[in-house]
């Protein structure tokens, strides 16, 4: 007598076998920056069917020694988004699982300090009086992994804060959202008495009317890139470049040419070669590039003190 297979069951063996199809078609990675051949002056795809997939990924960062890789991917069928982290080990790179520290909520853009020993995301929670709340989140690297989430106090919450990079000092430059949309700007906040200083708004000409976000900052604050949302007569978002002189004075931001559609979320790797950051060709559908630091270095004014 032949037995039945319930329907239910047939589908289930075939997402789970399905699932089992795509895990075993990841591609195995060695080396370093995940045995990627390095990319030239023209923006590449990073990790094809590994890191960047048919999913929406965006906003990454890796380990300063190199061995673990970051990044956000939303989940496929659910308005969600989750960190997942890579790591080198003798096998190759692992299979991209969600981070550990990440579970509020879901994070997102995850940014590493310049020891690699904090993770800064944003989460969204509920507040029981505000409502929900998109804030700055950091987890600390322990002997064990990383500690619990910590939200981050005044200046960055609730709801005051964007993509966060740190200096070698401990100087958070971020993106200022607390006035709501269509008032960003970056703005830095210096360590003070175990918290932070108010914000201070970085002057003309890297903030304009067009509206700054996400900035990365050079660990010795020697250059910033950020993405700008409408600079020279309304071109669409993308990435600048502005370098700080020996006092101070910030050069006029250079338009970084990726090659890239919507161009975001910049992030150079800790050996200060490679330039990795987001393109975003629609809602939804975005996709992690690196490029070589030079497309972005050699816009350094020559007169520059």
């Amino acid at each position: 007598m032949t037995k039945k297979i319930h329907p239910l069951l047939t589908v289930l063996f075939i997402v789970v076998a399905a699932s089992s199809a795509q895990a075993q078609e990841l591609p195995v990675l060695e080396g370093p920056y995940l045995g990627q051949e390095p990319p030239g002056e023209e923006a590449e795809l990073f990790a094809p069917g590994f890191i960047s997939t048919e999913h929406h990924e965006f906003s990454c960062c890796l380990s300063p020694d190199g061995r673990e890789f970051y990044f956000t991917r939303r989940i496929p069928g659910r308005d969600l988004n989750r960190i997942l982290v890579t790591r080198l080990e003798e096998s190759g790179w692992t299979e991209p699982q969600p981070a550990p520290m990440a579970g509020v909520s879901g994070g997102f853009e995850p940014t590493l300090s310049p020891d690699g020993k904090r993770l800064y995301f944003q989460a969204t929670e509920l507040d029981p009086h505000l409502g929900p709340s998109m804030d700055v989140w950091y987890t600390e690297r322990t002997s064990a992994g990383w500690n619990g989430p910590t939200k981050m106090r005044d200046p960055f919450t609730p709801g005051k804060a964007m993509y966060v990079t740190e200096t070698s000092n401990g100087t958070i430059y971020t993106t200022d959202i607390s006035q709501g949309p269509g008032t960003e700007r970056l703005v830095l906040s210096r360590p003070a008495d175990g918290n932070y200083s108010e914000y201070e708004p970085l002057p003309s000409p890297v903030n304009s009317p067009s509206g700054e976000i996400y900035p990365f900052i050079a660990p010795d604050e020697s250059y910033i890139v950020f993405t700008s949302l409408g600079r020279e007569g309304g071109r669409a978002a993308g990435l600048y470049v502005s370098f700080r002189s020996k006092q101070g004075a910030w050069s006029e931001p250079a338009h970084v040419a990726t090659g890239q559609p919507n161009s975001t979320m910049p992030w150079v790797s800790p050996d200060g070669k490679y330039l990795f950051f987001t393109s975003n060709s629609g809602s939804l559908n975005g996709d992690i590039y690196w490029v070589d630091a030079a497309v972005f270095k050699k816009l350094r004014p020559e007169n520059l003190e």
